[in-house]
């Protein structure tokens, strides 16, 4: 959704309490989840998968959540203790070794061709030295070792799940609270909140998205479907390029069909005020994003 520690809590809430979000990777500065279920060791199902619904976040946003005590299951690590996880998960995945313990393997680089690259194994010894600013001095191993783990911890790793405490909820209403709705759902939602018929103001809203998508392309399709087309028509009109900004417009409109619009158009559901502005933010957000997508598919 973009960067940010309320836009990362914002992200991780986007699914019902208790939701466990397991990571995939970790490129750069950005962490991919997934949030349908546990791949299990040896499971061949596709991870990136259309299907499945994925959540990126910040690796800097998400050590911010965790002191603040809003998510649970982030654990600080060394830069010696990612690099190593990071050469291990290289190697568990097939590539194969050197006899100095180095991996090594081989790009098909354009006009160039294949060329063996190598990947070193970390050595403790390199990152003690260079975080402390001393020579490495094996008598003092111990010590050193011992002073390099009690430092900075930039990095992170994932104690097999993460998810929003009730304090992470809490600070989502905190939000939702200063969010200022977009005028069409305000006109539309107001005197129902008046009579606090907060479970038809979710419902109306969700109608009246899922209408705007079905006017526009003038199509008698719903739910899933609806908005697979309806993303399909935008990367149409973004010269067939599926970029991040529309992966995030999917994800977006996915979660809210599965978790919101689904859930109250089949149950009878009573929820707070508090818990009616967050979704109401959110709902006001699709629109906005959708507002854009129509502009775009306009001018095309």
């Amino acid at each position: 959704l973009g960067e940010g520690v309320d836009i990362a809590l914002r992200s991780i809430a986007n699914y019902p309490f208790d939701t466990k979000l397991y990571e995939i990777e970790t490129i750069g500065t950005i962490m991919t989840f997934l949030s349908n279920f546990k791949q299990e060791k040896g499971d061949k199902t596709d991870i990136w998968d259309k299907k499945i619904l994925h959540t990126a976040i910040f690796v800097e946003d998400l050590i911010e959540l965790q002191k603040n005590g809003l998510i649970d299951g982030i654990i600080p690590i060394s830069e010696f203790k990612y690099e190593m996880n990071k050469f291990n998960s290289m190697k568990e995945s097939g590539f194969k070794t050197n006899s100095q313990g180095d991996l090594e393997f081989y790009l098909n680089l354009p006009d160039i061709g294949l060329q063996k690259h190598t990947h070193p194994k970390p050595i403790l010894e390199n990152y003690v030295s260079d975080y402390l600013g001393e020579p490495w001095n094996e008598k003092y191993r111990s010590e050193l070792i011992e002073e390099y783990e009690a430092g900075n911890k930039p990095f992170i790793e994932i104690d097999n799940f993460i998810r929003l405490t009730e304090k992470g909820y809490l600070k989502i209403e905190e939000i939702a609270k200063k969010y200022e709705i977009k005028s069409q759902i305000k006109e539309l939602v107001e005197p129902l909140i008046t009579i606090r018929y907060f479970d038809t103001v979710v419902r109306e809203v969700a109608v009246f998205l899922e209408s705007n998508l079905r006017k526009f392309h003038n199509i008698d399709k719903f739910g899933e479907a609806l908005i697979e087309f309806h993303i399909n028509e935008c990367i149409k009109a973004n010269k067939n390029n599926y970029n991040a900004g529309l992966k995030v417009y999917r994800q977006e409109l996915r979660t809210m069909n599965r978790f919101v619009r689904n859930e109250f158009m089949h149950n009878k559901l009573i929820i707070s005020e508090d818990n009616l502005r967050f979704i109401l933010m959110r709902q006001s957000d699709a629109l906005d994003m959708m507002e854009q997508a129509f502009e775009k598919m306009k001018t095309v």
